[in-house]
C-alpha cells in the first residue's frame, strides 16, 4: 500500500520558517511558506553558525556560501567596566569539531536560505489568525479571509507566533494545558542591538583583519555590553 507524501505548510518566512524549506526542498517534500509581511525584509545584525549545524549546510553544497560572507573567530575577550582585560578566551574550534565558528551579518545569510526556495512556494501578505483540525487535514485561516489545508503545519512566526497562540487556545478549551504554561513569565534581561557601518576603516585596524572579533564588557548593574567585530566585503 502506498503512502502519500504529507504536504507542510510552514507559517514564516524566517530564518527558521526558510531553513525548514531548503531541508524539505532537498528531500522532495511538497512544502508551502506562508508570511505576513508583504515583502521580504532581512533584519537582524548578527548570528554565528559552528559545528552544530555546518554539516547541514555541508551536506546541501552551501558551505562554500556561507564560507563567503562570514568570518571566523577564534577567540573571546572579557573585559571589567573600566575596560581592563579580564580573560582572553582562545578556541580551536577546527582542531575539536571539524568546523570554524562563523560569524556573519544576519540578512546575508537571510539570501542564502532565501535564494534555495522556489518562489511560487513562498506566498507573502497572509497573516494567520487560526489553526482547524479537520479530519485528517490541518487548515490555516489568514487575514484576509483565505485558507490552505495540509497535512502538518510548522509555526515559524516568531516570538508572537499565531500558531503557537492558536494551539494555546485549542488546547486549554480541551483542558489539556500543562498548568505551568498558565503561570506568568518574568523578562531574566533586555537588549538593545544596534549595527553600525564605519566608513573610515583605517582607524579600526581590528576590522581589516582575516577573522572577527568578539569582546564583552561586564558591566556594573548587571548591565554588560557585547561587540562583534568584522568586515566582510
Amino acid at each position: 500500500m502506498s503512502v502519500d507524501t504529507p504536504k507542510v505548510m510552514i507559517v514564516g518566512a524566517g530564518i527558521g520558517g526558510l531553513f525548514l524549506g531548503m531541508l524539505l526542498e532537498s528531500l522532495g517534500c511538497p512544502y508551502h511558506i506562508y508570511e505576513r509581511a508583504t515583502e521580504h525584509r532581512a533584519l537582524g545584525s548578527v548570528l554565528a553558525l559552528g559545528a552544530n549545524v555546518l554539516p547541514v549546510f555541508e551536506q546541501l553544497g552551501l558551505l562554500q556560501q556561507i564560507e563567503e560572507i562570514s568570518l571566523p573567530c577564534y577567540s573571546m575577550e572579557l573585559y571589567r567596566h573600566d575596560m581592563t582585560l579580564f580573560k582572553s578566551i582562545e578556541t580551536d574550534s577546527v582542531k575539536e569539531t571539524g568546523y570554524e565558528s562563523l560569524l556573519f551579518e544576519r540578512p546575508k545569510l537571510y539570501d542564502v536560505l532565501l535564494k534555495q526556495i522556489p518562489s511560487e512556494k513562498i506566498t507573502m501578505g497572509k497573516r494567520v489568525l487560526k489553526i482547524e483540525e479537520k479530519d485528517d487535514q490541518v487548515i490555516i485561516h489568514c487575514a484576509d479571509n483565505t485558507s490552505f489545508e495540509g497535512d502538518i503545519v510548522v509555526g515559524a512566526d516568531g516570538a508572537y507566533s499565531s500558531v503557537r497562540q492558536s494551539i494555546y487556545k485549542r488546547m486549554e478549551n480541551m483542558g489539556t494545558l500543562p498548568k505551568s504554561d498558565k503561570d506568568g513569565h518574568s523578562i531574566g534581561s533586555i537588549c538593545t542591538v544596534g549595527v553600525a557601518q564605519l566608513p573610515d576603516l583605517e582607524k579600526y585596524p581590528s576590522l581589516q583583519a582575516n577573522r572577527s572579533s568578539f569582546a564583552v564588557t561586564l558591566g556594573e548593574n548587571l548591565r554588560s555590553v557585547t561587540i562583534v567585530s568584522f568586515e566582510r566585503a
